[in-house]
């Protein structure tokens, strides 16, 4: 997905401070506007404006935590679901990973949200052939994506990457909220 870029997503880092003095509170740190999927992470003013922000806990921390990334913050829930269904209905004959109801979310990210919950073998899936539970995921895909933050880059560099997500092998560490690792 390197060089894969939106307008705007709102970045959420949630942290949980003092889990290493014993005492757990989340912290959570967001920001809405341009984001830049490159070949180590996620970049661009989302990304940065959320790691400047919240430097101080992100170091405290030791750089873990996870990242939630919504694809289209001008957009809520319902009206996501309802483009899904709707979509569904108007599109059925076309291929699911070929095409997105959603303006603003790049072919590529969305054939890798699609692929994340149909998995690989459903790459022929038709819009028609998706499940009410798979178009729920679908949605929290796009209004959710989650991604483990690990820590920073062997270079160090802190005000690149204390927001940053490792994206070798999204596809397979993407989890919609609430799937369990298999």
């Amino acid at each position: 997905l390197s060089g894969v870029s939106t307008e705007e997503a709102k970045v959420k880092v949630i942290v949980k401070k003092g889990s290493s003095h014993g005492n757990s509170l989340n912290s959570e740190l967001s920001q809405t506007d341009p984001l830049l999927i490159t070949h180590v992470g996620i970049s661009g003013p989302a990304a940065l404006k959320t790691s400047a922000y919240g430097a101080r806990v992100l170091a405290e921390e030791g750089y873990k935590g996870s990242v939630e990334v919504d694809w289209v913050p001008k957009v809520g829930w319902e009206e996501v679901m309802e483009k899904c269904r709707e979509f569904k209905e108007r599109e059925g004959k076309r291929k699911l990973v070929n095409w997105s109801p959603f303006e603003g979310v790049p072919r590529r990210l969305w054939a890798n949200i699609a692929t994340s919950v149909v998995g690989p073998s459903g790459a022929d899936k038709l819009w028609s052939e998706v499940s009410k539970k798979d178009l729920t995921k679908l949605g929290e895909g796009v209004k959710r994506m989650r991604c483990r933050k690990t820590g920073k880059n062997t270079y160090k560099n802190e005000f690149t990457t204390a927001g940053g997500v490792d994206v070798r092998g999204l596809t397979k560490e993407f989890r919609v909220k609430g799937e369990k690792k298999k």
